[in-house]
């Protein structure tokens, strides 16, 4: 079956406190500076995109978050492990 975006072509977007959180908390570069170079090509391909909402839902109308919006608009809600895993990334 022929999909419309394959998975070279997946385009996150993702919102900007889980990049912080990951930078400070989870995957500091210090440790990962890999991570972050593969995180820096995505972002100059025009694959990774940020917004200023939180990560976990408020099932707001009016204030809504990233999850909310996922929700809505029947797009799939992930975390940064995820686009780690999907794009095949490995760290040695």
């Amino acid at each position: 079956m022929n999909s419309l975006f394959n998975h070279d072509q997946s385009i996150y977007s993702i919102d900007t406190s889980a990049l912080i959180a990951a930078f400070h908390e989870r995957y500091p570069i210090e440790n990962f500076p890999s991570l972050w170079r593969k995180i820096e090509t995505l972002i100059k391909n025009g694959r990774l995109k940020m917004s200023q909402t939180e990560e976990n839902p408020t099932y707001s109308r009016n204030r809504p978050k990233i999850p909310d919006a996922c929700t809505h608009f029947h797009v799939e809600c992930i975390k940064i492990v995820d686009v780690i895993k999907r794009e095949n990334w490995i760290f040695e």
